[in-house]
């Protein structure tokens, strides 16, 4: 099973369909779209990102970093 899962287009079509499945292979998931989503599962986390934007990527960059350091031993 891995650990963390980034999944960017989670609003769209395949990502929604892809959601349900995931808690079978990941233990927590980022989320990403240009759309803000709801009704997160406790296994889940979102960033807003448009990946055309340099800024937004950086903001994604910063998103990401914070939650693998959050899934680090002692952090809790």
């Amino acid at each position: 099973m891995l650990k963390r899962l980034l999944m960017t287009g989670a609003a769209g079509g395949v990502g929604t369909a892809i959601r349900p499945l995931l808690p079978a292979l990941t233990e927590t998931v980022l989320l990403s779209d240009l759309t803000t989503m709801g009704d997160l599962q406790p296994h889940e986390s979102f960033q807003a990102c448009d990946l055309g934007d340099r800024n937004a990527m950086d903001r994604l960059v910063a998103g990401i970093a914070a939650f693998v350091r959050a899934q680090l031993p002692g952090s809790r």
